[in-house]
């Protein structure tokens, strides 16, 4: 199926002690709430990312769209802890560029690159004025580098989490990482270009995470 702006879709957040769904409609270009629902999951079957009880978890998933009345089947949803490394890398041809990333990617992954899915997001370079633009280019990147983040998660965690939706009726479209749904989210109410520094907090049961944006970029 063909997906666009106005294709329904649902966003499901498996966490280690509930499983939350929302789903948004456009009123007037502007995202409106229309769907909210949380289920609490029992002790154990989320740990740390990893669905150690799929069945418990399915079931649950299951209950919350049928008690939250979501007809749509179209699934959004994202994973955590991935292993996150910003490097330098000499500028490439944009269609040279995944398989730059991947031989970067054995340098910089202590695991089995073919047991891991790559990803990656070019940082674009903050707008300066012109002496900071020279300071930039005297005392740290080169014009001819360019910086990326790089992302690695294991395999199995994916196919298990989309083997979740499946197996609860759900056809999912996209699997994004957190911090950046949650970048998405803020760019939804702020233009993170020009709120400067912006500290993202993930308050969640037993790990809490904190991530530094400078004009839209992860710091750390």
């Amino acid at each position: 199926m063909f997906l666009n702006k106005e294709t329904p879709l649902v966003a499901v957040d498996i966490s280690s002690n509930s499983i939350t769904v929302a789903q948004l409609d456009t009123v007037n270009d502007k995202p409106k709430l229309v769907s909210l629902g949380v289920m609490p999951l029992e002790e154990g079957s989320v740990v740390r990312g990893v669905i150690e009880k799929p069945s418990d978890v399915i079931n649950a998933l299951r209950l919350l769209l049928k008690t939250e009345k979501i007809k749509c089947r179209h699934a959004i949803t994202s994973v955590c802890d991935p292993i996150i490394r910003k490097i330098e890398m000499p500028m490439v041809p944009e269609k040279e560029l995944p398989e730059k990333i991947y031989e970067l990617a054995e340098q910089y992954i202590p695991f089995d690159i073919k047991k891991m899915l790559i990803d990656y997001k070019k940082i674009e370079p903050a707008k300066m004025e012109k002496n900071e633009e020279s300071l930039s280019k005297k005392y740290f990147i080169s014009e001819a580098m360019s910086e990326v983040l790089l992302f690695a998660i294991s395999k199995e965690i994916v196919n298990d989490r989309l083997d979740i939706l499946t197996e609860a009726g759900l056809n999912t479209v996209i699997v994004d990482i957190d911090i950046f749904a949650s970048i998405n989210a803020l760019k939804l109410n702020r233009i993170l270009p020009e709120t400067g520094l912006v500290a993202l907090l993930d308050l969640i049961n037993p790990v809490s995470r904190i991530n530094v944006l400078s004009n839209g970029n992860i710091l750390f």
